[in-house]
């Protein structure tokens, strides 16, 4: 639950402890917690803690709703058992609970105010103006089962178990040896030469035959298959499509520019640049040479000892000043200096630059920018009003046409669409929520069916029902021929250019010279920049698994791999080592990573430890009849 509503976690505490499930899961085993002697209505013990049925129903529960957000509704229970999705989370129960047991015993305690600044700092709970919503918070535990108590309950046991994994793995850092060994490894350049076979060069390809046409069409059925579509009603509550039929007054504008004005009020900004000098004398001396027509920079850099970034102020207000000195800068014209000025700093020189004048915007000029901001806060104020009524209605028993007329709200149905938002012609889907929520909730549901009243973006909710579902389908022959032939054509071309760059890699790496092997295929070649092992081809300009190819490569030996316009042939040229210790940021950031990993192995072992030191059994018995009829 907590690893859901909290995803804005990201600490090195809550991987360690996923990689501590993980180790848990493997090198356990659950059959070595079997033991026939347990019974009772506790799927597992672990010390003096007992996991109840409805915890385990519960992750269960979660983890199968994010497969089906992966996946669609057809998983079912049986094939999460298959890919140990039962066993998992219960593992992930044990393991919370093992902790549990070592936090306890050092006596971690956890403050209200603490859990209290968790709850309303977290983006989940935070509504659409940022801040923390109460309905929201409600919502989000009713959807995931839970009650206000039992959050609060599984926070403090969430972070307890974080201070007590930081109690015990402060401190810990990479030795410099490894970091060096492996900054070494990771930036360690090369440079080949490459040269690329195209497709487009393989000419004489014939026309196929119905049987090869079919065969192919068979074989390759996945490449001709139509996706699955849906059929959807929809309903949007939006605050921009609200905003549009709110009437805003005159007074209303009126007093919200008046409330406003400082926000219609521009500033005068100055680039400024200023001397700060330790006497009077050399600050009347600076200001003589200045008034001859003296560069300002060279005055300041042979009376001040400043350098030109030194002087530089940029460009800023007079709120960015001291009162006194920001009067002296701002009171002189464009491109004058100022009379020498006293401060607690010594005597300032100001020269002003690029006077930005300021000013203050007339109600006419702003007068339709106040009136949309009213209506779309109004809009705002009710949208919530109309999605809980539009709740209502539906808890009431009406349809999502009957409960969006009855309100107002334009019903829009879909004929048609994929899990790209595309309609059967290829073609985006207009009038549909542009975020990922939407296409979740449209394939989250199974037919029949609708989704519960979800969140658009910062501004608006949406509710969709599923109408039609039509399954993916292998389309027929006669009607993709051309689309086909034209596949089939791609694939001999493809064949072919294959077997050229395979004949070409053989004779380069029996010692045929890279000039010869490119004039006879009639290519050119270049050679690559320096690229590291990690490059993805913004450097080398080659495909990443031919990169990969390339750093298991010796030099003057070659490689190919697939691109999208043929095959590209790379041979190894040169090896470029690194020197650890020039790059201190690299380095650092290198040791606070692997310094990661090594507490998240402390953390394993610890989960190992505090196993044999409490004890866990687990009812398989119980695990089974939960879930052998479901």
């Amino acid at each position: 639950m907590l690893s859901t509503l909290r995803k804005q976690t990201g600490s090195w505490v809550i991987k360690g402890l996923l990689i501590l499930l993980i180790i848990s899961f493997g090198a356990w085993g659950i059959q070595d917690w079997l033991s026939p002697a347990i019974s009772g209505n506790f799927v597992a013990s672990v010390g003096n803690q007992e996991i109840a049925p409805n915890q385990l129903q519960r992750r269960v529960q979660m983890q199968m709703n994010q497969l089906r957000s992966v996946f669609g509704n057809q998983i079912t229970i049986e094939q999460a058992r298959q890919f140990g999705l039962i066993n998992a989370s219960l593992n992930e129960l044990v393991a919370r609970a093992l902790m549990t047991e070592g936090a306890d015993s050092l006596g971690v305690a956890i403050s209200d105010d603490l859990i209290s600044a968790e709850i309303r700092d977290a983006e989940v709970f935070k509504g659409l103006g940022g801040r923390f919503d109460r309905d929201r918070f409600n919502r989000m535990l009713q959807s995931n089962g839970m009650n206000e108590g039992s959050y609060i309950s599984e926070l403090r046991r969430d972070l307890g178990i974080e201070h007590f994994a930081d109690s015990l793995t402060a401190g810990i850092s990479a030795p410099k040896a490894l970091v060096d060994s492996i900054y070494a490894y990771r930036n360690e350049k090369r440079t080949v030469e490459v040269m690329l076979v195209e497709d487009a060069a393989v000419q004489g390809i014939v026309e196929p035959t119905q049987a090869a046409l079919e065969a192919f069409h068979k074989d390759k059925a996945e490449q001709f298959t139509a996706p699955e579509y849906r059929k959807l009603t929809l309903v949007r509550l939006e605050a921009e499509a609200l905003a549009k039929e709110i009437d805003i007054t005159e007074d209303a504008i009126l007093e919200s520019f008046e409330a406003r004005a400082g926000e219609f009020t521009t500033l005068e900004k100055r680039h400024v640049f200023q001397m700060i000098l330790d006497t009077e004398d050399k600050a009347n001396e600076a200001h003589r040479l200045l008034a001859e027509g003296r560069d300002f920079a060279i005055v300041a850099k042979e009376i001040a000892g400043h350098d030109e970034g030194t002087i530089d102020l940029g460009t800023i207000g007079k709120g960015d000043m001291l009162p006194d000195l920001a009067t002296a800068a701002f009171a002189i014209g464009e491109g004058a200096v100022s009379e020498p000025i006293k401060s607690a700093f010594g005597w300032h020189l100001f020269k002003a630059t690029e006077i930005q004048a300021g000013g203050n915007k007339t109600l006419d000029q702003v007068r339709e920018q106040v009136k949309t901001d009213l209506a779309k806060e109004k809009a705002i104020d009710s949208l919530f009003d109309l999605s809980n009524r539009l709740e209502d209605h539906l808890g009431g028993g009406a349809t999502i046409e009957e409960a969006g007329q009855s309100l107002g709200l334009q019903i829009q149905t879909i004929a048609a669409i994929d899990r790209k938002g595309l309609n059967m012609a290829g073609s985006p889907v207009e009038g549909t929520p542009s975020d990922g929520a939407f296409i979740q909730a449209a394939f989250g549901v199974q037919e029949g069916e609708e989704s519960q009243l979800l969140e658009s973006g910062p501004e608006g909710f949406f509710i969709v029902r599923v109408d039609g579902v039509t399954a993916p389908a292998l389309r027929p022959l006669e009607g993709i021929r051309d689309q086909v032939i034209a596949a089939w054509k791609a694939a001999e071309r493809a064949e072919k250019t294959r077997s050229l760059a395979e004949k070409a890699v053989e004779r380069l790496n029996s010692g045929a010279d890279i000039q010869s092997v490119a004039d006879e295929l009639d290519l050119a070649f270049k050679a690559s920049k320096p690229f590291t092992r990690t490059d993805q081809g913004q450097v080398s300009e080659l495909e990443g698994e031919l990169v990969k190819k390339v750093f298991e490569l010796k030099p003057g030996q070659a490689a190919l791999e697939r691109s999208p316009e043929g095959y590209q042939i790379a041979r190894m040229k040169e090896v470029i080592a690194v020197t650890p210790g020039t790059d201190t940021d690299g380095l650092k950031k290198l040791a606070d990573e692997l310094g990661s990993a090594l507490k998240g192995d402390v953390i394993a072992q610890l989960g190992t430890s505090l196993r044999d030191q409490y004890g866990v059994k687990v009812n398989q018995a119980l695990v089974n009849q939960m879930y052998a009829t479901q």
